[in-house]
């Protein structure tokens, strides 16, 4: 009988919508129950009628519409709405009413702000729009609460979904469990969800590691939450399958743009006549890449808008790339010295150029470079103590004169105009590439980039290696962290920082 409802059709249609205006007295037929969502809809486009249109003639009847309802005798009608509902929710959700949204989703809106209706219909809802009230849970917790038989109607809906859907329910589950009597069912989900990650964990094939690892990540930030022990042993499931996951994603990640091979890089290396020159193509200018351009193996995972899995499979090559150039550096006498030359004549130069600022960098640089050469000197030992040590000590250093170049570069660029409290300069806030001041000798995305080595970026910390914090901390360190190749990364991001910061300053 009634077709729709749109807001410029009341000034031609008058007659129309003041039928079904004065004629709503009950609900006891479809038509009627229809009519009921078409004043509830009319009075709602009469708070937005100054935005609609401009017309003062639609306005004016519009308004004339409106004055006909009586607000308190639809107030009377909402428990007829709830009878008609649970005796023809079926014939409800099959009807589609032309211009009225769907009937199904304005009911769903009516039963979410007023409340009411019997188990039965609630049962009925959960089985054909389960989804709804995972997206509104809030407004249904009580409800739930109260009847959970319907909160484990709701979980049955998603037992055998993938993981995918199931990590979605997080937030609704952590919501869930503050009432008591839903708690006992959400750890049973969320136990029977942990064991089928755990299986999926220890498959042989990498393609299933790769594709559950962001999920693990995901529960273990949900167990964190709720003080859960069992996050001890979800931390170490989850680094252990990193590596594995890192590895299927570099054979079959998208294109990589990394063409320089590192024994190319050596070859030109040795070549190289100046100290700028040398430095600089070791570490090239691969951090400057921007990131973003999600591919198809993010709508599978868990990624980050910039750190995409494409980004990361970037960012991963790099960094084998650089650790590859200096362990050959280290294997090699003449190139070691080189090196430490071509370092010690830049830090020499910023040592001058920073008289008047916090102890210079010489010293310090100096302490890095005589550990890298021990390091260098004893890789051929069977004691794995001490080349742990000998690791460790390249590995730490290499991190706090990151994070002390960083921090007199940005002295250097603002302390003419701006106060800057040297205290409140860290590595994090110093790769902060949104700060309203940041380091100009950087690009942001070099910044950001270099941030996912050395901090944690993404959702709630979820990527990067976070280098400085593990290591300064002894936080999350396995003996993998520890060797030599690890301590030749971080060289080469000590050695991409000093580049930069040779440009900058024009020491070329």
């Amino acid at each position: 009988m009634y077709t729709g409802v749109i807001f410029g059709s009341v000034a031609k249609k008058f007659n129309f919508y003041e039928e079904i205006v004065k004629s709503l007295e009950q609900i006891r037929s479809m038509d009627e129950y229809v009519a009921y969502f078409i004043v509830q809809l009319l009075q709602k486009l009469d708070r937005d009628k100054d935005a609609i249109t401009d017309d003062e003639n639609i306005k004016k009847r519009f308004t004339e519409i409106i004055n006909l309802i009586d607000d308190e005798k639809l107030k009377k009608l909402k428990r007829q709405v709830y009878i008609f509902l649970n005796q023809h929710v079926e014939e409800v959700f099959s009807l589609e009413v032309k211009n009225l949204c769907n009937l199904s989703d304005v009911t769903l809106d009516f039963i979410k702000d007023n409340g009411g209706g019997n188990p039965k219909l609630y049962e009925y809802l959960i089985e054909v729009r389960p989804w709804y009230f995972i997206w509104n849970f809030d407004d249904f917790k009580k409800l739930f609460g109260k009847n959970p038989q319907l909160f484990v109607q709701l979980l049955k809906c998603y037992e055998n979904s993938d993981f995918h859907s199931k990590s979605s329910l997080l937030p609704m589950l952590l919501s869930a469990r503050s009432k008591s009597k839903l708690k006992g069912i959400v750890d049973e989900f969320i136990d029977e969800y942990r064991q089928e990650l755990e299986q999926a964990l220890s498959s042989e094939r990498l393609e299933d590691i790769y594709f559950t690892v962001e999920y693990v990540k995901e529960l273990l930030r949900y167990l964190r939450k709720i003080k859960d022990k069992r996050a001890y042993h979800f931390e170490v499931l989850a680094e252990n399958q990193e590596e594995k996951a890192t590895a299927y994603l570099l054979e079959h990640g998208q294109e990589i743009s990394c063409n320089i091979p590192w024994s190319e890089v050596l070859t030109t290396w040795d070549k190289s006549s100046t100290s700028y020159d040398k430095l600089k193509y070791i570490v090239s200018t691969s951090l400057d890449r921007a990131g973003g351009n999600k591919g198809l193996s993010d709508l599978l995972t868990l990624s980050d808008d910039y750190y995409t899995n494409a980004h990361v499979v970037h960012l991963e090559t790099t960094l084998l790339v650089g650790q590859a150039v200096f362990y050959e550096i280290m294997m090699k006498d003449e190139r070691l010295a080189e090196y430490t030359e071509c370092v010690n004549e830049f830090l020499i130069k910023i040592d001058q150029l920073d008289d008047d600022l916090e102890e210079g960098v010489l010293f310090q640089g100096q302490m890095l470079l005589d550990n890298f050469k021990i390091l260098a000197n004893n890789l051929t030992i069977k004691d794995s103590t001490l080349i742990s040590t000998l690791s460790y000590n390249v590995e730490m250093l290499a991190c706090a004169l990151i994070e002390k170049l960083l921090r007199k570069q940005f002295l250097r660029e603002n302390m003419d105009k701006i106060y800057v409290p040297i205290k409140e300069k860290m590595l994090g806030s110093l790769l902060d590439h949104q700060n309203e001041v940041r380091l100009q000798a950087f690009s942001q995305e070099h910044l950001q980039n270099l941030k996912y080595y050395l901090g944690s970026v993404g959702k709630e910390g979820s990527l990067g290696h976070d280098y400085r914090n593990r290591l300064a901390h002894l936080a999350r360190l396995k003996n993998r962290d520890l060797n030599p190749q690890i301590a030749a990364r971080m060289m080469y991001l000590f050695t991409d920082v000093l580049v930069k910061i040779v440009e900058w300053n024009d020491f070329k």
